[in-house]
C-alpha cells in the first residue's frame, strides 16, 4: 500500500473441528447454518451455493485431516456464499466428521455468537484449529 493509505479492517474466523456425521452430509443443514450465521452477523447474502462432490476413496487410514497423505474421502460438501461485505464458507467431509468454516468481513460481527451457533447446529464434538482476527 501507498504511504496515507488506508487499510480496510477485516474481522475474521476461521474454524477447523469435529461435528456430527448427519449434521455435516446434509447440504440443507449446512445452508441454512450459513443463513444463520449471515443473519447473526448482520449481514446480507448476495448468492449462496452448495456442491457436492463424490471423490473416491485411496485407503483405509484416517489422517488428521481428509486431505493429508494423499487421501480423498468420498465425500465433499461446499457452501459459499457471497456477501455484500465479504463472504463465508462450509467445506464439510462428512465421512470423517469434519469441517472447515470461514467467515471473512470488512464488517466487525460478534465472533462467540457465531461460533456459538456452529456448535448448536452442527453439534461441534471438538475444535481442532481456530483463528480470529
Amino acid at each position: 500500500m501507498e504511504n496515507g493509505a488506508i487499510r480496510p479492517k477485516r474481522c475474521a474466523l476461521h474454524l477447523d473441528a469435529l461435528a456430527l456425521k448427519d449434521r455435516l452430509a446434509d447440504p440443507v443443514v449446512l445452508q441454512n447454518t450459513v443463513r444463520v450465521v449471515a443473519d447473526i452477523a448482520d449481514m446480507n447474502i448476495m448468492n449462496i451455493s452448495v456442491q457436492n462432490v463424490g471423490m473416491e476413496a485411496a485407503t483405509l487410514e484416517r489422517p488428521a485431516r481428509p486431505w493429508e497423505s494423499g487421501y480423498s474421502v468420498q465425500t465433499l460438501i461446499v457452501v459459499k456464499a457471497a456477501l455484500t461485505s465479504s463472504h463465508i464458507t462450509i467445506h464439510s467431509w462428512p465421512d470423517w466428521e469434519f469441517f472447515m468454516f470461514d467467515i471473512v468481513s470488512c464488517q466487525t460481527f460478534d465472533i462467540q455468537a457465531v461460533q456459538n451457533l456452529l456448535s448448536d447446529s452442527l453439534c461441534i464434538g471438538k475444535i481442532l484449529e481456530k483463528y480470529t482476527n
